[in-house]
């Protein structure tokens, strides 16, 4: 039975089963999903409640050295980093995408410029005019002033987010492509994807010159067509072309296609060309589209990260082993040295990097869907009740009443109305009749037979059976394809593409078996034996659970459709098994009980969980303060996953003790009013001017 947990919040030494983190909280990662407005205004919430809790007397926000994202999720993400990267504080990212994200502000200067001819013809002159590169050049203007990649090429300042990947998706390969840099002139991540990446040396050319050519052009993409790159989701845009719409020109400087198309290498062994354009010489194009295609959490970029990160910290761990080992030969004779240096070869394959500390993935999809409703025939109508044939019929028997109207010279005015209204159903017919007819000609001249498609041979050799069927019939089987197609494109494909990003992540994570296999392996291949407890321990620990070490707040998960699986969840984690208690107001509470969400914070997180993927609020979004909403729930759905997180661990340091007191602190206060520091951010902002918008007490009933 699990021993009485003391007033520190952890077990006797010894009986405590939970982990240790290695190195403390120093390395953070954060996962921003898409989802438009929704994902960009929580992701903000999520970060400013890092800026807001602090451990060891700095804010969290100061170990985190890496964000990936996709669509939504990169518009915090990037602003938070273009803000940090040109030496402001997170009060600016905030204050820029706050504005950014007021209502419909944003389409409106969408609309704007597309009307605008200047930014068309004199600086973005490449661009195709159309609403994704109105919403590029929107970004430029309001949360960008017009930088470019190179800005994240600075030198991160001390406690700023060290490395950045912007996911958007290669439509033409199938691919993630990212966007990513950490700051330094010897980093190793990948830009773009394997089969779209920048251009290796020809024979004879200078190898660092050319990639720094290349890096150069890269660096003047402006910030504003990646963020647009990321975000354009499919249906509600078209692609954004590269590298057509990459290039713009201001003043003297530019960026042209010509420039781009040279920096970039396309392997495309799989991918069928378009013989007119290739033998022409045109240059190829390549389509970019929203970044939650592939993987909308991000979680693929984060898992490249930490093998980077982990390959880092292991050499650092065998190059501090040999160091000690080589202080130890110093003073050993010969057959000490033999058992140093064997004992030195074992330690050196146990060792292995522990990774980030902590992986967050602020997240607004979710595992819930529309019942999908099923189509379903309309009889009530009579116009629905007759056939295609029975409108034909009637269209022709009224075009010869106005033909007869108009040769009679009988009500003349009504008569060219009925010519007008029923001659074009009759022209389209005749058109498709003679197009058929001068095909089957042709072909039976030159011997050429071209079959035709699926749907065209099903339709051609059963027109009449269509024709004949009532207008109902053809609308719901209209509707049932389209309204399944969508749900399988916008709905099921992302959830299980989803579900699959993090079961896959997940799969690492350490659990009793896992730890009984890594024992006997260790005991098999002589590495250790259970007697080396030291050894043992090192081994076990290095096994990092991901379950342990990650945190998912997303924006449903205090709201009220997710209280079933928030329950399940709690009682999966153990809390009540481990009675840790924690101690407020003079008293004492078990954990498991202080961590369940009030009627106030699951009101505000039922508003967050409610918006869908746009980028503007419409009137209803406004009334229901959907932006204040959705900030105010990343805000305290951090804080509470960060306060599950600090008590997963063992640590009586007096560190990590006020960690978990000033976590819970704060939850009381969200628990008593969830926009307290959503309007102590505003408040700060205002600096004694005009406040910004919406910061005020917002009444919870």
């Amino acid at each position: 039975m699990m021993s009485q947990v003391p007033e520190n919040g952890h077990a006797e030494p010894g009986t405590d089963p939970r982990p240790v983190l290695p190195e403390g909280l120093n390395n953070i990662a954060l996962c921003f999903s898409g989802g438009g407005f929704r994902a960009a205004g929580f992701a903000l919430g999520c970060f400013a409640y890092l800026e807001q809790i602090c451990i060891k007397d700095e804010p969290l926000s100061r170990v985190v050295k890496f964000i990936s994202s996709a669509s939504g999720g990169s518009f915090a993400s990037m602003a938070i980093v273009h803000a940090q990267r040109n030496g402001h504080g997170f009060e600016e990212a905030y204050r820029n995408l706050f504005n950014c994200l007021e209502g419909d502000v944003l389409l409106k200067e969408v609309l704007r410029i597309l009307k605008d001819d200047h930014f068309w013809e004199n600086e973005r002159p490449g661009k195709d005019r159309n609403p994704i590169n109105g919403f590029a050049i929107a970004y430029d203007k309001m949360l960008f002033k017009g930088d470019g990649f190179g800005v994240i090429w600075n030198t991160p300042p001390a406690g700023s987010v060290k490395e950045i990947c912007v996911c958007t998706t290669d439509f033409t390969h199938g691919q993630q492509f990212r966007f990513q840099h950490d700051g330094s002139d010897k980093y190793k991540g990948s830009f773009g994807n394997k089969y779209l990446t920048l251009r290796t040396p020809n024979e004879g050319e200078n190898v660092k010159a050319v990639k720094a050519q290349c890096l150069e052009v890269i660096k003047k993409i402006r910030l504003g067509d990646i963020l647009a790159a990321s975000s354009c989701f499919p249906a509600g845009f078209e692609p954004i072309v590269y590298p057509d719409d990459f290039s713009w020109k201001a003043g003297e400087k530019s960026l042209t296609v010509d420039e781009l198309s040279e920096a970039i290498q396309a392997n495309d062994e799989f991918i069928i060309p378009a013989p007119v354009a290739r033998s022409s010489g045109e240059r190829p194009r390549y389509g970019f589209m929203d970044g939650g295609i592939v993987d909308n959490q991000g979680i693929d970029a984060f898992g490249h990260a930490e093998n980077r990160l982990q390959s880092e910290q292991r050499k650092k761990l065998r190059d501090a082993l040999t160091v000690r080992a080589k202080e130890a030969l110093k003073n050993a004779d010969d057959t000490e040295k033999s058992m140093i240096e064997a004992r030195l070869e074992q330690e050196k394959d146990l060792v292995q990097g522990y990774g980030y500390d902590l992986l967050a993935v602020c997240d607004v999809s979710s595992n819930y869907t529309d019942e999908y409703r099923y189509a379903r025939p309309d009889k009530s109508s009579w116009f629905l009740k007759l056939s295609l044939v029975h409108y034909a019929v009637l269209d022709i028997i009224l075009f010869s009443l106005g033909a007869f109207g108009i040769f009679t010279d009988v009500y003349t005015k009504a008569a060219y109305f009925l010519i007008g209204a029923t001659g074009l159903p009759i022209l389209v017919a005749a058109y498709n009749f003679l197009s058929f007819l001068a095909k089957k000609i042709f072909r039976k001249f030159t011997g050429k037979h071209v079959p035709p498609g699926t749907i065209g041979k099903m339709f051609g050799q059963h027109i009449w059976y269509f024709a004949r069927l009532p207008l109902y019939r053809l609308v719901e089987l209209l509707e049932a394809r389209a309204t399944s197609v969508i749900n399988l494109a916008v709905t099921l494909f992302l959830k299980k593409i989803r579900q699959d990003s993090y079961e896959g992540y997940l799969s690492g994570s350490l659990g009793k078996s896992r730890v009984f296999d890594l024992v006997k392996l260790a005991e098999q291949k002589k590495f250790l034996t259970v007697q080396d407890e030291p050894g043992l321990k090192r081994f076990v620990e290095n096994q990092k659970s991901r379950r342990a070490n990650s945190i998912f707040p997303t924006s449903y998960l205090l709201s009220e459709m997710n209280r079933e699986a928030f329950m399940e969840a709690l009682c999966g984690e153990n809390w009540e098994e481990m009675n840790i208690e924690v101690n407020y107001d003079n008293r004492s509470e078990l954990l498991y009980r202080v961590i369940q969400p009030d009627a106030k914070i699951t009101k505000v997180a039922n508003i967050a969980a409610r918006m869908g993927t746009t980028l503007w609020f419409d009137a209803s979004h406004q009334q229901m303060e959907m932006r204040a909403a959705l900030i105010a729930s990343g805000q305290f759905t951090m804080c509470h996953t960060l306060l599950r997180f600090a008590h997963r661990f063992q640590d009586s340091s007096k560190e990590w003790k006020q960690f978990q007191d000033d976590l819970l602190a704060d939850w009381l206060k969200f628990q008593k009013d969830p926009y307290w520091l959503y309007n102590q951010i505003g408040a700060k902002i205002g600096g004694g001017a005009e406040p910004l918008k919406n910061f005020k007490p917002l009444i919870i009933s």
